[in-house]
């Protein structure tokens, strides 16, 4: 039930007991603040007296409410009733973000790095502004937006820049394969000398042969097999993988001006190479016919 408020007031919230309270109201109320800060939400307190408090969602109709009040022996206040149960939508302003909570917020973390807390220098994110973009450093994780860090082990030029602002060396940032400690790691183990091959220590049993070969029939092949894809350039007996089809455009006839054919199987010049070779005929058989001659 409490596992929500434990996420986001951990940094506000003190137990004093296993009853989950909170020794003032004022630090109920702050927890409350930190809440309605991360989820994006807008609540109010509807109760706020000296033995009791209440916050509702402002948004709808008090679906989200945690109610506290002080306990029996008024030694801390504890939380009563809590329901998580939110169904607006997130949103990107807050109210409750006012000028004191910022000023609250940046000072803590300024005394943490001013007075050498290591954790929180290390923690800290930077945005380095350059060119073309702006960069977001995170020291703790050692990540960087432009990924260089990740990729390669070694501190980006965003990195060095967040780095000299916390006055620490890059080289300390550097992966552990990079070092030199690795180098002679690697390194540390070594060979042993061996002589020259004509001192080697000749040996009673055969010497290793290599296998015979066995000829495949058919000839000897010339060219290596190639993989399939590597393709068949620069091969003149290449073959075509696939089939093409030939685009072929809409033929004209020269003869008679229609589509579809050609001249040499136009059924109408056809018919008229047929008819002129008829006339041709008679005419060649009436000039080789005898003329007949008149009785004396």
């Amino acid at each position: 039930m409490y596992s929500c408020l434990r996420r986001y007031f951990a940094a506000t919230r003190s137990f004093c007991s296993v009853t989950e309270g909170f020794n003032t109201k004022s630090e109920f109320r702050e927890a409350v603040r930190e809440f309605t800060i991360q989820e994006g939400r807008r609540i109010q307190f509807i109760k706020n007296d000296a033995v009791r408090c209440k916050a509702v969602c402002k948004a709808e109709e008090y679906k989200w409410v945690v109610y506290a009040s002080r306990d029996h022996e008024e030694t801390c206040w504890q939380i009563k009733t809590f329901n998580d149960d939110h169904t607006c939508a997130r949103e990107a302003t807050n109210r409750a973000t006012n000028r004191n909570w910022l000023t609250s917020k940046a000072l803590a973390d300024a005394r943490a790095v001013v007075y050498g807390d290591e954790k929180a220098q290390y923690a800290m994110k930077f945005e380095v502004h350059g060119h073309p973009t702006n960069m977001v450093v995170d020291l703790g994780k050692r990540l960087c937006t432009c990924q260089f860090w990740m990729l390669t082990g070694m501190p980006c030029v965003h990195a060095c820049a967040a780095l000299a602002r916390v006055n620490k060396r890059p080289e300390d940032f550097f992966h552990k394969w990079l070092t030199m400690d690795a180098y002679r790691d690697t390194y540390a183990h070594y060979i042993n000398p061996l002589p020259e091959q004509s001192l080697w220590k000749k040996s009673d049993q055969n010497r290793p042969q290599a296998p015979k070969k066995k000829k495949k029939p058919g000839p000897l092949t010339k060219k290596r097999r190639k993989d399939a894809d590597e393709g068949n350039e620069g091969s003149k007996k290449s073959k075509v993988t696939g089939t093409l089809k030939r685009q072929l455009k809409s033929f004209t006839c020269k003869y008679c001006l229609q589509k579809r054919h050609t001249k040499r199987g136009c059924p109408k010049k056809r018919a008229a190479d047929v008819a002129q070779a008829l006339a041709d005929a008679a005419t060649a058989a009436a000039k080789t016919k005898p003329t007949e001659q008149a009785p004396t």
